[in-house]
Parts: structure tokens; C-alpha cells; sequence
């Protein structure tokens, strides 16, 4: 389709999808470019998501928590996802990286209880249209299999907007101001 629309001298820009906040910036600069807009206000609010990430992360001190994204899919966000960017910035490690799942491996109930995470979060609402149920926190804590895990037993399972937390966007900073807080 790409080809048949340059044939016609339709303009297309095509481009790789950011899987990092550098790469996301950088992606919202060449669009900006193209359309001859100013993406300065843009950016700057990512920035200051940004700077509101870090004074969180900063007021706490000792070991990094470990953090797990867990959607209906499973243990989810592996090392190079977008997830894994995140914790970068949270100063927190990542479950699924740690666990050696990729940017798009689904982990197991049973590799949510090997990681056995300090936090656990989870997408606010379904984002597919198979018809697939979103994990609830309710669901979590009720399972009697998760019960041993330290996220469910210290009650700290977290929704995140699945619209900030699973986009390759400027939205991707919100996501991480929620998770800080």
C-alpha cells in the first residue's frame, strides 16, 4: 500500500516505532519537522513529566523495588519494551527483563510468582478488541495461587491508564508520573 501511494505521488512518512522516550522525542521532532509544527510545548511537557519522575523517585532511598506489568496476557514489558524504559527512569528493576522475557514475550502466571515482584502493575482498561478481559487488582488479590507473591500480600497491585503505559507516544511520561506516585 505504501508503494502503490508514492507511485500515485502521495507523500508518506514512515517511521520506526519509539520503544524509549529519547526515541519517542526524536519521532515527535521529524513529525514536527514534516509538518512544518513546533513541537516545543510538547516536548517540554514530557520534560516536565520528567523532572516530577525524578523529585518522586529521589525522596526514596534503599533498593530498587522490583516492578512487574502484568495484563491479561500475562507478565509482560521485557528487556528493550517500553516498559523496561519506564523503570529506567522509576529506578525500580523490572520483573520481566530480570526474568530474561523480550519486549514482546508474555510471561506466565507462574513467572509472575518466580519474580515475585514488590509492585505490580496493571492497564486500566482493555486496549484489544478480541474480547480478551483486562486483569483486575481484585483478581489478582483473589487468586490463591498469588498469594505468597509480596506485591499481593502487601496489597500494592496499581492500575496505570493502558492508553499512557502502552503508548510510543509523549503519553508514555504520564504513565511514569502515575507510576511514581
Amino acid at each position: 500500500a505504501i508503494g502503490e501511494m508514492r507511485n500515485m505521488q502521495i507523500p508518506v512518512y514512515v517511521y520506526k516505532t519509539p520503544t524509549t522516550v529519547k526515541e519517542a522525542k526524536a519521532t515527535i521532532h521529524e513529525i514536527a519537522d514534516l509538518l512544518h509544527a513546533s513541537d516545543e510545548s510538547m516536548i517540554a511537557s514530557m520534560d516536565a513529566d520528567l523532572k516530577t519522575v525524578e523529585e518522586l523517585t529521589n525522596k526514596h532511598s534503599g533498593e530498587r523495588p522490583l516492578v512487574a506489568f502484568y495484563s491479561q496476557f500475562g507478565l509482560t514489558g521485557g528487556k528493550g519494551s517500553t516498559f523496561d524504559d519506564m523503570c529506567n527512569y522509576l529506578k525500580v528493576n523490572n520483573a520481566a527483563a530480570q526474568i530474561g522475557l523480550g519486549p514482546f514475550d508474555n510471561g506466565t502466571r507462574e513467572d509472575l510468582i518466580k519474580s515475585n515482584p514488590d509492585i505490580i502493575f496493571i492497564p486500566s482498561v482493555a486496549y484489544t478488541s478480541d474480547g480478551t478481559t483486562p486483569a483486575t487488582a481484585e483478581q489478582l488479590y483473589s487468586d490463591p495461587a498469588l498469594q505468597g507473591v509480596k506485591a499481593i500480600a502487601n496489597r500494592r497491585v496499581y492500575l496505570v491508564d493502558s492508553s499512557q503505559v502502552m503508548s510510543y507516544s509523549q503519553f508514555m511520561t504520564r504513565a511514569m508520573v502515575s507510576m511514581a506516585q
